[in-house]
């Protein structure tokens, strides 16, 4: 962020985090860097369905630069409410995160030197690349008609392929192969 917009332009970084308390070392030394800009809030608290949405439906874009995530509901709620997202390009979000529908941020796998719960020494994820989120997060302040069509675009995407009716046909599909004991390809 502060790389992204180092001249104090009019923007706001939220971020948001739980159970800061369960490592309050780590979290003191990142609410001290944030602290540094008072363009920054940090909320460390649970929020309740109905905070978490207004949350999020008050920002104009997403931020994600996750290591690891299985499926990114996060995102696909952000996306669902046609918000610009930028998402590391790894893991289970590839599936709707693209450079037609969000903002990739590029990333290099890392191996894991020692655990960080959940992940295990010798486990492998994504290290976002910082230039690229914050030239990422520069596209979308100075271009946000341009981002909000690509959301709307992700938007589109993720209804069809993620509704509820698309996903329950493929679930019954398979199953039906399964009981049957067709192949999965065919």
């Amino acid at each position: 962020f502060i790389k992204a917009f180092p001249n104090k332009e009019k923007v706001k970084l939220i971020i948001k985090s739980m159970n800061g308390s369960s490592y309050p070392l780590k979290l003191q030394s990142l609410k001290k860097i944030a602290s540094t800009d008072a363009r920054i809030l940090w909320i460390d608290e649970t929020y309740s369905k109905e905070n978490y949405k207004n949350l999020l439906a008050s920002c104009d874009c997403y931020v994600s630069l996750h290591r690891s995530s299985c499926f990114g509901l996060s995102l696909l709620d952000a996306i669902h409410m046609k918000k610009p997202v930028i998402a590391t390009d790894y893991s289970g979000s590839k599936d709707f995160i693209t450079s037609e529908t969000a903002f990739p941020v590029r990333y290099k796998v890392t191996k894991l030197r020692k655990n960080y719960f959940p992940y295990e020494a010798g486990s492998t994820w994504a290290e976002p690349d910082i230039s690229d989120a914050a030239k990422q997060m520069r596209f979308v302040f100075e271009n946000y008609s341009i981002s909000k069509n690509r959301a709307i675009h992700g938007h589109e995407l993720v209804t069809q392929k993620f509704s509820l009716s698309t996903v329950s046909q493929i679930y019954e599909q398979r199953l039906l192969r399964l009981r049957l004991g067709t192949p999965k390809n065919v």
